[in-house]
């Protein structure tokens, strides 16, 4: 069995305890905010690049979902609009761009470098870009050292990802910002433009105020 057979499988045994770690770390979704559980999905388990898991919460205008991507060996939260009080966007397209009037997601990690904290070290599997995506073994490479750290410390990672959700995204969980949504979006499309990254403007996916939240 080849090194990418071995850790895809490994990905596939892990899913459980993913799905438990995330229950538990962002139990205060429920009891803070009021969302409540809405699906628990590994995806596309049986074609490699598309793998993923994701555990979805919904609120009356804002669905956080945390995941897990397998390609990229990366975790975060992504906070998608609704269109309808706690209808899950898995029921209505959203937009990742700039569009008017359909729905919108953007990513925590977006969030926090937009109020000047992509650095925080909450953020245990930073956030490093390939200077090039088609620099494969750069790719790899970012990928193997992630996946460590999330073998090594699936708690702790989830951990952090659940106190940076409290930290930035408060007056989305309250009630969503659309503003915000469409400035968190422009400015992570210009830096994927800057590295030459794959299109961003994803439509039909669901998948990532103040410098203070109040």
């Amino acid at each position: 069995m080849s090194e990418g057979d071995n850790d895809y499988r490994r990905f596939r045994e892990a899913t459980p305890e993913f799905f438990m770690h995330v229950e538990r770390a962002f139990g205060f979704l429920e009891n803070k905010y009021h969302f409540r559980i809405h699906s628990q999905v590994a995806d596309a388990l049986e074609y490699v690049q598309d793998a993923n898991a994701c555990m979805s919460y919904v609120g009356v205008r804002v669905e956080a979902r945390i995941w897990w991507d397998y390609a990229s060996a990366q975790m975060g939260v992504s906070f998608n609009e609704l269109k309808y009080p706690r209808l899950s966007a898995a029921n209505d397209s959203v937009f990742w761009g700039d569009a008017t009037n359909r729905p919108h997601a953007i990513d925590l990690w977006q969030l926090a470098d937009y109020l000047g904290h992509g650095d925080d070290p909450d953020f245990l599997l930073g956030h490093k870009e390939p200077k090039s995506y088609a620099n494969f073994k750069e790719f790899m490479a970012i990928h193997n050292e992630r996946a460590a750290i999330i073998y090594d410390n699936m708690a702790g990672v989830l951990d952090g990802l659940a106190r940076l959700t409290e930290r930035y995204a408060r007056k989305i969980l309250r009630g969503g910002d659309r503003d915000l949504f469409l400035a968190v979006w422009n400015r992570y499309a210009e830096r994927m433009r800057a590295l030459n990254a794959p299109a961003v403007d994803r439509r039909n996916e669901s998948s990532g105020e103040s410098a203070q939240n109040e």
